[in-house]
């Protein structure tokens, strides 16, 4: 866009000569990124019958001005400045030449910097009827390259296509900025560009959100409990002997996992289905083509641990019969147990169970876990208190093992 009339919302010609009229709708992105959504009078999204859809073997328009001479004068009053045909076979050759040859996207600043080209690109065209292609190969077309799982919609025999705002959105989306992803997938899906994949992107992202919020208020209510459980020992601790029980606590956590948490899990879920479980539990998606669709492909926990006892055959510390339960982390764990615990039944976050109260102190002693295995300086009246609360919860859990192993 070479002025700026779609700024003040109203109504004008697009700037390349087909004649319609559209209004931009100004999109704003956490990261101070911007696009403009040409829109037409029923709200729809402008597709310019004169710039190129799929790929530049189309022909090209020769003129990118109103041929009717009274469009012309009101397309001149809105002082666009006109393109010919180089520039615009030039802006597009140059757009698709930058993604079909673009490794190392797993990295943020280069994403961020192909975000940046992209969303420039989108400015100065507001074309968003567009293909781009990702290539998994270097400039010599046989040297595979590394494309995020994500990102990677290759074939044996084919490439990954994308319409701007769905390569816009996964990026957002690799960067945990799900809001501005859902905002790129919400004006694909209004599009009907691959509508049906947009809409699971969507659904997933709406997910993920909820499932963030949930876990920040059980996050809040873990330390609102801590306060209304512990009573302070009468004598202050020095601080070296704080941090020596701190050394002694992470020792006791760590054993709790290995030895009481296991005990549990192999007497209360047989192998079988636990390994189903665990194929069923699905840790994010990555888009592959199937039958000609995009369709998104569960990587599940069970994939997780094949990753990672392939990566142990490797190592030479060696771990003594390991079952697939030793390559979960604690938080994956503690799911695993708490959803088999509760099946399908329904609990709300304020449940006062307790089914819902041996989950509260797995989380709270793996959560103290996690700061004991990290450095950083804390208050110690603070940590000492926590300290006592784990004791606490990992007591409560062993009853609870106790209670239940046999029902």
């Amino acid at each position: 866009m070479s002025q700026d009339p779609w700024k003040n919302g109203n109504f004008v010609q697009h700037e390349f000569g087909c004649g319609v009229q559209v209004r931009f709708e100004e999109i704003e992105f956490s990261d101070g990124l911007k696009i403009w959504i040409p829109r037409e009078a029923d709200n729809s999204v402008h597709d310019c019958p004169k710039l190129p859809n799929n790929d530049l073997h189309e022909v090209l328009a020769e003129v990118y001005t109103p041929e009717d001479p009274d469009l012309y004068d009101e397309w001149f009053a809105a002082e666009w400045e006109p393109w010919d045909k180089d520039e615009v076979e030039k802006h597009f050759t140059d757009l698709l030449r930058n993604f079909e040859y673009c490794p190392n996207l797993e990295f943020k600043n280069t994403r961020q910097r192909e975000k940046e080209f992209l969303v420039e690109n989108l400015v100065a065209t507001s074309q968003f009827y567009f293909h781009l292609i990702l290539s998994p190969f270097e400039q010599d077309m046989e040297t595979p390259i590394h494309l995020p799982s994500c990102l990677d919609l290759s074939e044996p025999d084919d490439v990954g296509t994308f319409s701007p705002l769905e390569l816009l959105g996964l990026f957002y989306e690799m960067d945990g900025l799900l809001l501005d992803a859902k905002k790129c997938f919400e004006i694909n899906l209004e599009m009907e560009w691959e509508a049906k994949w947009c809409q699971s992107k969507i659904d997933q992202i709406n997910k993920n959100i909820a499932d963030i919020e949930e876990e920040k208020l059980r996050q809040k209510s873990a330390a609102d409990a801590i306060k209304n459980v512990i009573t302070p020992q009468q004598e202050a601790k020095s601080e070296s002997e704080i941090e020596s029980d701190s050394r002694k606590v992470e020792m006791e956590i760590r054993n709790f996992e290995k030895k009481d948490l296991k005990e549990y899990v192999l007497a209360k879920i047989p192998k079988e289905e636990l390994i189903k479980q665990l194929k069923t539990d699905v840790l994010s998606y990555r888009t592959k083509i199937v039958e000609g669709k995009k369709k998104q492909i569960g990587f599940t926990l069970y994939d997780l641990v094949k990753i990672y006892q392939a990566k142990e055959e490797t190592r030479k510390q060696v771990r003594k019969n390991p079952i697939a339960w030793d390559y979960l982390s604690f938080g994956q764990k503690i799911k695993v147990l708490t959803s088999h615990i509760k099946k399908n039944e329904k609990h709300n976050r304020n449940c006062l169970c307790e089914k819902c109260e041996f989950e509260d102190c797995l989380w709270r002693i793996k959560e103290h876990r996690d700061v004991l295995a990290h450095t950083g300086e804390y208050y110690m009246d603070n940590l000492e208190l926590v300290n006592q609360s784990t004791r606490l919860d990992i007591k409560k859990c062993q009853d609870y093992f106790e209670k239940s192993k046999n029902v």
